[in-house]
């Protein structure tokens, strides 16, 4: 299924979950706008992905876009 399909039913899958569980915001505009206030908040960076592209196991399709003023700390 396309990104949009899956963020779709994701909510309905997680509320029945442990309360850990939550979804991320989702920003289709303006991505520059928020890369700017992550940055200004000092964090990592965002996550991108074509809203269109199908779920290929094994295969990330995303793409991370790093604030290099910050030290990241875990995986990427």
């Amino acid at each position: 299924m396309p990104l949009m399909e899956r963020k779709a039913k994701l909510p309905a899958l997680i509320s029945s979950r442990a309360t850990i569980c939550s979804t991320a915001i989702h920003v289709e505009t303006r991505g520059e706008k928020l890369f700017a206030l992550a940055c200004k908040k000092d964090l990592e960076g965002i996550v991108a992905k074509r809203r269109y592209d199908p779920y290929i196991v094994g295969e990330a399709q995303w793409v991370k876009i790093r604030n290099h003023g910050v030290l990241a700390v875990g995986r990427t």
